[in-house]
């Protein structure tokens, strides 16, 4: 087991997002989480262009096993 999936049912952070350089107000970029209760990734994303305000969108992907150490959730 790893730090990410050792604890049933804890969401643990993969990545996060990080202060966008156009307009220091928003927070872009990829948020991952691992979701060991529920076996999904959670993933939350954050797109930014400086001509258009961000676009964000998130969904889940099922997972059966955990992707940093292949355990099986």
């Amino acid at each position: 087991m790893c730090e990410y999936c050792n604890v049933y049912g804890a969401r643990k952070l993969m990545s996060n997002r990080e202060l966008s350089r156009i307009d220091y107000n928003t927070y872009t970029g990829l948020q991952i989480e691992i979701d060991s209760l529920n076996g999904n990734l959670d993933i939350f994303c954050v797109l930014e262009n400086k001509h258009i305000r961000p676009i964000s969108d998130s969904f889940n992907v099922p997972i059966n096993f955990c992707p940093m150490c292949g355990r099986k959730l």
